[in-house]
């Protein structure tokens, strides 16, 4: 994970790696997400829907290509919440 500033960015999904579920393995392929560009996406801290960091049209884009799913999340400055209206 690379964070520049306040800019988070990395690699959210490689894809052909296998993913060991409680009952099944699971691979995603290149294509698994289709067009991002108009997908209403936020990023949460710790996966809590109460605590959104930003959202796609404020700060947060994805990068699809051949071998993986990137994010990269400019975060709002510390102690000032950010403006997520979709």
């Amino acid at each position: 994970m690379a964070m520049e500033g306040r800019t988070l960015a990395d690699v959210a999904v490689r894809y052909g790696d296998v993913a060991r579920l409680h009952f099944d393995l699971e691979r995603i392929v290149p294509g698994s997400f289709g067009d991002r560009s108009a997908v209403d996406a936020v990023l949460n801290a710790m996966h809590c829907r109460d605590r959104p960091l930003t959202r796609t049209g404020a700060g947060l884009a994805f990068k699809d290509t051949a071998e993986a799913l990137s994010i990269r999340a400019e975060l709002p400055v510390r102690g000032k919440p950010a403006t997520l209206r979709s």
